[in-house]
């Protein structure tokens, strides 16, 4: 395939499909066979997209600069401004809190005379700048602006952003019922998980004494995160620690509070949302050197679920400390996993499983000497000592009471149907069919984003290896998946 506009509607496909790196190949042909700046620009902002859902956010800031540079602000104002927000995002997440912002309120200006639809996207784009930068007052201004000019339809898009922030500025005003109104019209307004609306209205019913309401919905969210198919949203994650935190302090723990809201402290600094990082700050200081209150029963009872989710957690930030790409290849690896698993025709129930698999595999990998990770094969020695990781795993993961069928998998993920793998040389039918699917998400996963390989190179290597490294009905059934969506809906 040549055509251009052929590639660019088959990438964006792909990219609705969630297939990030199939969908960049495609854009990426598309932009060489390409001579039109506006179809040019358009290609460099997908692509910019891919790089900043992928958390490289220099990547991104470069393409959608590129974008912004091939755009007459007054010709294609609408697209020009669509790009040129991206671009300020960008800089968001690259830790450039007072540029993003200069650089979106600049916007407001030339969005008059846009469409409603993309005034709207500017100002609620703007508002979230502006909470990254701590000027709530002005936040919760343009956010009442931007739903001035967004009708019920385009609510659609920006409603759950828009009413969550509001509920976080309306909680730090102390406005309790306005919060808990706007979060409930962001609830009705999420696509996913809500989790932030979540944990927001979790924390306005323990700031003002509903303790049982703020644990259930405590409990929610973390059942929620792990069953999830979808990638770990770090952001999210930050936003559940800090609720986690302030919990264990209510329950009495000191030390798994300050865990937990060191770790969300950490993500947020690792995000760029110094606002976020800096009330983070004062939280610390005070379960260091306050004193706890008298621990909440309604707290308590939940506190080995919060425990739970806090090794779980740190778990999987562990295993990245491994690789600096562990995190991105397991977000893409239980993608993967999930999607042939539906293929499959798995039940949630199993569904779950896998996932703990795809995140929690590697975790024995801490335990091994980081050259030895790194260069496996340099010696009989090393190799040895490599090949021991997926029973380390088990033994360090056997405490966390995970379902034996989890550990079973984790146990075999490196297990080929050849029986050439390791550490027990099992052929198929003596392998967990987990581990099956995990060794193609895996090896799909680590090749697109751990080795920098296209998604066309992966896939033929994947389908070379079905039947000897890989179980055939899973790369069959990777490939169908595939197929079906590069397809014209």
């Amino acid at each position: 395939m040549s055509d251009p506009e052929a590639l660019r509607r088959r990438g964006d496909r792909y990219y609705a499909g969630g297939w990030l790196e199939a969908a960049a190949e495609s854009w990426q042909k598309a932009l060489a066979a390409t001579f039109d700046p506006v179809a040019v620009a358009r290609l460099h902002d997908s692509l910019g997209k891919v790089w900043a859902q992928r958390g490289q956010a220099q990547r991104a800031f470069e393409h959608f600069q590129l974008a912004e540079s091939m755009l007459d602000p007054d010709r294609e104002r609408d697209l020009w401004l669509m790009v040129a927000m991206h671009s300020a995002l960008a800089q968001a997440r690259m830790a450039h809190a007072d540029r993003a912002y200069r650089a979106a309120q600049r916007l407001t200006a030339p969005a008059e005379q846009a469409a409603s639809h993309r005034r709207g996207m500017i100002l609620a784009n703007l508002a979230a700048v502006q909470m990254d930068n701590g000027l709530l007052p002005q936040a919760y201004d343009t956010l009442q602006a931007a739903l001035a000019v967004l009708d019920a339809a385009k609510l659609e898009d920006y409603g759950y952003a828009i009413f969550t922030n509001l509920g976080g500025i309306l909680i730090a005003q102390g406005r309790w019922e306005e919060a808990e109104a706007a979060l409930q019209r962001a609830l009705r307004w999420r696509k996913g998980l809500g989790v932030h609306a979540l944990t927001e209205m979790s924390r306005l019913y323990m700031l003002t004494g509903r303790l049982p309401d703020s644990v259930r919905l405590g409990r929610e969210v973390m059942d929620r995160m792990w069953s999830s198919v979808m990638a770990f949203d770090k952001e999210e994650l930050a936003h559940v620690g800090a609720l986690l935190g302030q919990m264990a302090y209510l329950a009495g723990d000191r030390g798994l509070a300050l865990r937990l809201t060191e770790r969300a402290q950490s993500l947020y600094g690792q995000l760029g949302l110094w606002h976020a990082w800096k009330n983070l700050g004062g939280v610390v200081l005070t379960i260091e050197n306050g004193v706890p209150p008298n621990p909440a029963e309604e707290v308590v009872r939940g506190l080995e679920d919060v425990r739970r989710f806090a090794d779980l957690v740190e778990i999987m930030l562990a295993q990245n400390l491994v690789s600096p790409t562990a995190w991105a290849v397991a977000d893409l690896r239980n993608q993967v996993a999930l999607k042939l698993a539906a293929g499959l025709g798995w039940d949630d129930a199993a569904k779950t499983r896998l996932g703990y698999v795809c995140r929690l595999a590697d975790y024995g990998l801490t335990a091994v000497d980081r050259d030895v990770v790194e260069r496996p094969q340099r010696s009989q020695a090393s190799w040895d000592r490599y090949i021991q990781h997926p029973g380390l795993s088990v033994r360090l993961l056997s405490p966390l009471g995970l379902s034996p069928l989890v550990l079973d998998a984790v146990r075999d993920h490196h297990e080929q149907p050849d029986g050439a793998g390791f550490p027990e040389g099992k052929r198929s039918e003596h392998i967990a069919p987990a581990a099956l699917v995990y060794g193609v998400a895996d090896r799909y996963a680590a090749m697109v984003l751990g080795q920098g390989l296209s998604h066309s190179a992966a896939l033929r290597t994947i389908r070379a290896q079905a039947g000897r490294a890989l179980a055939e009905s899973m790369v069959d059934c990777f490939d169908k998946i595939l197929r079906e969506a590069a397809l014209d809906a």
